[in-house]
């Protein structure tokens, strides 16, 4: 077997083969070479006796050109050998060429793990995406079901509350109330679950008009009153800054989402607090903020409240009820609109909620 000559520095695990004249003829070789292509790999054959197919002609082309000379060859051991040779010249001999091989095996293990793992994620992704849209199609068909019995609750357990039926004990009436709040607190879910479907299966459609957010705001502490008489607690408004301005919004929604902060404010302050409601005009933004004295929230949190079903734990907000979810429909409701949701709040110190609308005069 000839040896490889001293000055060239190659890797243990790759095949060498040092090529001249023309055709070429193999000069030299190393161990893993003759490994590979057992006794067929002698000094002084032709080397398209030993790697069968190669193109000499497009290999000199390319080498004349300085252009790169890699190619692929598959080597029949007692099992194929996928290998990439890399071709450069060399002074050794005139014309001379070295080519150099490397086992691809790994490489190729790889790629296919890797197409593997792609096909599974693929799958799983698919999967997943059905999944969620059986989770939508439930919640909005769910909703929608619903929400017809339960408003026959309410209407009836308020009518028995109002004693058009007839009159109870005092006993009897805790009961009723307690019974029209659950009913209202579901209906809540209900309604959130209901938005949040159809955001997310593209579904709600905004119906956009110049409106007077101040009016929104009023319209929404209106139908928040009989819950702030409960606590005591009143809600002021300012906008008289902000009269001439009014965003194009869709007003249902918009009102939605300011009932929504303010049902939290009110959850979240002490008795006999008070809320306030600003709505301020920078450039061309608008913003509604509501303002409330409650419990905070701890900066790391700011982001986690506006994921669906997610509430903070903290021993303060744990006896508290809710779904988690009015939130993380302002979040979404607030991006249809072009606009943005943000936070200020300290733990323990009260929180304030910001709606910004962009808005022409």
């Amino acid at each position: 077997m000839s040896t490889i000559s001293k000055d060239l520095t190659l890797e243990l695990k790759t095949a060498v083969l040092v090529v001249a004249g023309e055709p070429w003829q193999v000069k030299q070789f190393n161990q893993t070479a003759q490994s590979w292509f057992g006794e067929s790999l002698q000094e002084g054959v032709l080397l398209s006796t030993v790697i069968v197919g190669i193109n000499e002609q497009g290999l000199r082309r390319r080498l004349n050109k300085g252009r790169a000379t890699e190619f692929d060859y598959t080597v029949q051991l007692d099992r194929e050998l996928p290998v990439e040779f890399i071709c450069s010249k060399t002074e050794s001999y005139e014309g001379g060429v070295i080519l150099e091989g490397r086992d691809l095996t790994r490489v190729h293990s790889s790629e296919l793990m890797l197409a593997s793992y792609s096909k599974m994620i693929e799958e799983k992704t698919s999967e997943l995406e059905a999944a969620i849209q059986a989770r939508d199609q439930f919640f909005s068909t769910m909703s929608h079901e619903l929400r017809t019995p339960l408003n026959s609750i309410i209407g009836f357990t308020e009518a028995l509350i109002d004693e058009i039926y007839g009159e109870f004990t005092d006993e009897q009436l805790t009961i009723l109330k307690k019974v029209y709040h659950s009913g209202q607190n579901l209906m809540s879910l209900l309604t959130n679950l209901l938005y949040l479907s159809r955001i997310k299966s593209g579904k709600l459609h905004l119906s956009l008009v110049k409106t007077d957010l101040a009016q929104v705001c009023e319209k929404a502490i209106f139908n928040l009153e009989e819950r702030c008489e409960a606590k005591r607690i009143k809600i002021l408004v300012d906008s008289q800054a902000t009269q001439d301005y009014h965003p194009q919004v869709d007003p249902q929604l918009c009102e939605q989402m300011i009932r929504l902060l303010l049902d939290n404010a009110i959850k979240f302050s002490p008795e006999a607090s008070t809320i306030q409601v600003m709505v301020q005009r920078h450039l061309n933004v608008l913003r509604v903020t509501v303002s409330d004295s409650g419990i905070g929230i701890a900066r790391e949190n700011f982001n986690q409240i506006f994921q669906p079903f997610t509430q903070v734990e903290t021993s303060l907000a744990r006896v508290y009820e809710g779904s988690g979810l009015g939130l993380s429909v302002v979040s979404e409701v607030i991006r249809l609109h072009g606009g943005q949701v943000s936070v200020e709040s300290t733990l323990g110190q009260g929180s304030k909620f910001h709606l910004d609308f962009v808005c022409d005069k």
